[in-house]
């Protein structure tokens, strides 16, 4: 004889210990299964359950407590989906999405949420974020499916433009095209870049409006360029053979501190 856990005594040629509780044989290889006994010839234990292994069964497996036939049932998670064929779907097409079951040919599964699969003839199914979507016709713009506005298509973060007939300005804001050559100014214009200059988010005309001469936009202000030597310095011009860019803002001529700064830089 012998003590179980709680000082019970049991017999080992009949009698198991198991978790402290004093149980019979079943077989020759009997085995605990929590508090309890099982033959493993005949049964398995999932999860501190024991489960009577079918005839039918050719590839008994656990699924948590459950014990199931994977040749032709599905586990996802720990779900039990019994006797797919029965279903109408054949195995081949059938996934687990987190613990739910699919069918692929209908359904597509991102981040362990189910979508639709496009019916449409030349669609592809695809992910955007935990949506899906079709990839033939959508773009998936910062996690949100997007339809392509043109054969053309970009993102602009969660909307879809146009690249052929429109801009993309600051990755937020979408506007339209004035122009083959058009480019963003600021957010929300465009300008020309052959014929203006975006000065301070404002699109203007690169010619003095008088003069006719080139300009400069130095930050933030329009200013005449007299020459292909003429070069902003802060706000204001200067002549890069004649004089210093002080401090970036401060035009100096060279000779005025013996070809320095002195003490503006």
């Amino acid at each position: 004889m012998r003590f179980c856990s709680q000082g019970e005594q049991y017999n080992p040629w009949t009698e198991l210990c198991c978790n402290g509780h004093v149980v019979p044989k079943v077989g020759n290889r009997t085995r605990c299964c929590g508090d309890n006994s099982f033959d493993p010839w005949s049964e398995m234990c999932c999860d501190d359950t024991t489960n009577s292994i079918l005839p039918r069964m050719t590839q008994p497996t656990c699924c948590g407590s459950d014990l199931y036939d994977a040749a032709s049932d599905m586990c996802c998670g720990s779900t039990v989906f019994y006797s797919v064929p029965t279903q109408g779907v054949s195995r081949r097409t059938l996934a687990c999405c987190g613990d739910q079951g699919y069918d692929t040919n209908k359904q597509i599964c991102c981040e362990e949420n189910l979508s639709p699969v496009p019916q449409r003839p030349g669609a592809l199914p695809g992910c955007c974020g935990s949506r899906g979507y079709d990839v033939a016709s959508q773009l998936c713009c910062d996690g949100r499916p997007k339809h392509k506005p043109g054969n053309m298509s970009a993102c602009c973060s969660t909307h879809a433009y146009d690249i052929a007939t429109q801009l993309c300005c600051n990755n937020q804001y979408v506007v339209h095209k004035v122009g083959l050559n058009a480019a963003c100014c600021g957010s929300y214009l465009t300008y020309n870049p052959a014929t203006q200059l975006c000065c301070n988010d404002v699109p203007m005309s690169n010619r003095h409006p008088i003069t006719g001469s080139a300009m400069l936009c130095c930050d933030g202000v329009m200013q005449p360029k007299t020459s292909i030597t003429t070069s902003c310095c802060g706000r204001l011009v200067y002549d890069t053979t004649s004089d210093l860019c002080c401090d970036g803002r401060i035009p100096v001529s060279q000779s005025r501190f013996g070809g320095g700064c002195g003490g503006l830089a």
